[in-house]
């Protein structure tokens, strides 16, 4: 059976697609000239209290650090995925099983 034909909003949305990866990749290649000046600009600049605050986590003891906001949200999205596999799971928490899914496969990819 052959493929239906492209609606016009598809071909606009391919377009679209298309012309978004197209900046994209040029705007890499006009920054990559004045990216090694604007990283060494960034480091000669670095606060060390930002770099403490970088270093920090939750989990060794610390106080609250970058990295704990992601991680106590990957937490919660599992929690939440699993509560949504038991029967005793609110209706609307269960429509958001999908995207729980998602949230947690995604990030134990990345």
């Amino acid at each position: 059976m052959p493929d239906p034909p492209h609606s016009a909003l598809s071909l606009r949305q391919d377009r679209l697609f298309w012309s978004l990866i197209g900046l994209g990749v040029l705007g890499l290649i006009a920054l990559t000239p004045v990216d090694a000046a604007w990283t060494l600009w960034l480091r000669e600049q670095r606060d060390p209290a930002f770099g403490e605050w970088m270093r920090r986590t939750l989990f060794e003891g610390d106080l609250p650090g970058f990295s704990d906001p992601p991680i106590l949200f990957l937490l919660s999205s599992l929690v939440a995925y699993g509560f949504c596999a038991s029967s005793r799971a609110p209706e609307w928490l269960r429509r958001y099983r999908p995207e729980l899914g998602f949230i947690v496969l995604a990030a134990l990819a990345g």
